[in-house]
């Protein structure tokens, strides 16, 4: 949640407040998020001034401030340039003492991350294991292969 009237320093402020962080680790601790996620040139704006790459960023610095001991992202990289996405990534993978519960439809960003990986479909848990055993499992790849038929209507086959 962003205060909208609040700008980027005073939204990660606040949220490092609340969390009780100490005054003197509060500054290192938002220029490294703003440093990490390329929202150093956008201290002084308004929350609600932000593009919605630069709001979804801000939200994830404020998740991350004062580093939890457990933290959800959904859909973290929606909307965020690739170096930021690296960047917030290859942070999280450091945190050693964090866990992360990371919700994407981008496998191949998770596996790079995380230890485990599961599966759901239709709101239904369906496996869980590393990146590397749920290939092994569920690995198949599928082509779709377009080609002229005689049947009317029928174009597409998938393999």
């Amino acid at each position: 949640m962003l205060w909208p009237e609040l700008t980027v320093d005073e939204n990660l402020l606040l949220v490092a407040r609340l969390k009780g962080m100490h005054s003197e680790e509060i500054t290192d601790q938002m220029e490294l998020l703003k440093t990490l996620l390329y929202l150093e040139q956008h201290s002084g704006k308004l929350a609600r001034n932000l593009s919605g790459g630069n709001k979804r960023k801000l939200c994830q610095a404020m998740a991350l401030i004062k580093t939890p001991k457990i933290v959800f992202m959904d859909e973290a990289s929606n909307g965020v340039d690739p170096i930021s996405r690296k960047n917030l990534y290859s942070y999280l993978k450091s945190l050693k003492e964090t866990a992360a519960l990371i919700i994407t439809h981008r496998i191949d960003e998770a596996e790079k991350i995380c230890d485990k990986l599961a599966i759901m479909a239709g709101g239904k848990f369906l496996d869980m294991e590393s990146p590397e055993k749920l290939k092994e499992k569920h690995g198949k790849v599928y082509m779709l292969q377009i080609e002229p038929s005689s049947a009317k209507g029928s174009l597409a086959s998938v393999h």
